[in-house]
């Protein structure tokens, strides 16, 4: 078990400090509070950390394909409630924009939640490239909703939209 709470390099957070810190941020941007912490810790956890050692944490990639699919449905019905006479291809062309990864990324770099990132790429001076903010974001919300439900990741969305832009969230939601 020493292993699961050391730090993955000697200028990261331990990860306990990660968790801590990710829920407060969590708590206080999208207003969330989970009710199991080890479903937090997952989504945190990345992949590329069963390459140092398979053992060492459960890794957020299941997380990552539900979150993917939970996203993709509240975009998806954003967008179509809020855009009654848009083309499918526009609509489309909108979800793609949203889900391509630098939205979140702003985000995840505005709310400081990448240096809780556990993994090679995370820890305290991290600036997470587009599709691994993409892939924290998308475990995120996976391990919200199994926390959960539906509901709460449409108003943890919609407050994680308003940590960056709070006109963009007011038009998305209609608040």
């Amino acid at each position: 078990l020493p292993e699961q709470i050391s730090p993955v390099k000697k200028s990261h957070f331990d990860i306990m400090t990660c968790i801590n810190k990710a829920s407060e941020i969590i708590r206080n941007n999208l207003l969330y509070r989970f009710k199991d912490l080890s479903l937090l810790r997952t989504a945190l956890t990345d992949t590329t950390l069963l390459k140092i050692n398979r053992k060492s944490l459960p890794s957020n990639i299941r997380l990552t394909v539900l979150g993917d699919a939970v996203l993709n449905f509240i975009i998806s019905n954003i967008i179509f409630l809020a855009n009654p006479r848009e083309s499918v291809l526009r609509m489309s062309k909108m979800r793609s924009l949203i889900l391509g990864g630098e939205f979140f990324r702003q985000i995840i770099d505005k709310i400081n939640l990448g240096k809780y990132f556990i993994s090679v790429s995370g820890g305290p001076a991290a600036k997470l490239p587009n599709h691994t903010a993409k892939k924290l974001v998308q475990a995120i919300f996976g391990a919200i909703f199994i926390d959960s439900n539906l509901s709460s990741c449409f108003t943890a969305f919609k407050y994680f939209v308003m940590a960056d832009n709070k006109s963009v969230a007011e038009s998305m939601f209609v608040l």
